[in-house]
């Protein structure tokens, strides 16, 4: 008998979310507020700063997919197909978290925000329907029950042109970050 690859898939997801995701945008306030960066500097032009906060966005995720090679090569099969797993996710997320790193950083790097891809869009479009679910399911007496019919939307999403009308809040919320990004 297998064991559920449920276990699997929620490691492989969350590793993929911090070492692509987090770190990376993490690694890039850490240089600018901590580190005080050079290449991060306001006498620098905007375009010069947005290049540096790309470079460092990348640097980081070059780091985390080596270290998931490395961690890979000395796992068992099992493992192994878990953090090559990890390694496809977070890079097939990488391009639009660091289109949303740059956005969210362009007021404290004082660069133009960087418009979002279509991907990029549905990726925080995703983002925001999830929390308003999690936190929608926190509040009631049922429980986290509506998995199978988040995962069958989010399917939809990134299938069809246009989001389900569920994602109408979400959308919102969207919609307004890319009014204000695209008046800085």
């Amino acid at each position: 008998m297998h064991a559920s690859p449920y276990p699997l898939l929620a490691f492989a997801y969350q590793t993929a979310a911090d070492i692509f995701l987090n770190k990376p945008s993490h690694e890039l306030y850490e240089q600018w507020l901590i580190y005080g960066n050079p290449t991060l500097d306001r006498r620098r032009s905007p375009n010069d700063r947005l290049a540096a906060a790309k470079e460092i966005l990348r640097d980081a995720k070059t780091l985390a997919a080596q270290s998931i090679t490395l961690l890979s090569d000395s796992a068992t099969p099992q493992e192994t197909i878990t953090w090559q797993y990890s390694l496809t996710v977070g890079e097939a997320l990488f391009c639009a978290a660091e289109e949303i790193a740059l956005q969210k950083m362009s007021e404290k790097l004082h660069t133009p925000p960087p418009p979002l891809s279509p991907f990029a869009k549905r990726v925080q479009l995703a983002t925001y329907r999830q929390l308003e679910l999690f936190v929608a399911e926190l509040e009631s007496d049922t429980g986290l029950t509506s998995l199978a019919t988040t995962l069958d939307e989010e399917i939809a999403l990134f299938s069809n042109s246009a989001p389900p009308e569920t994602y109408a809040n979400a959308q919102r919320i969207c919609d307004e970050l890319q009014r204000y990004y695209q008046q800085s």
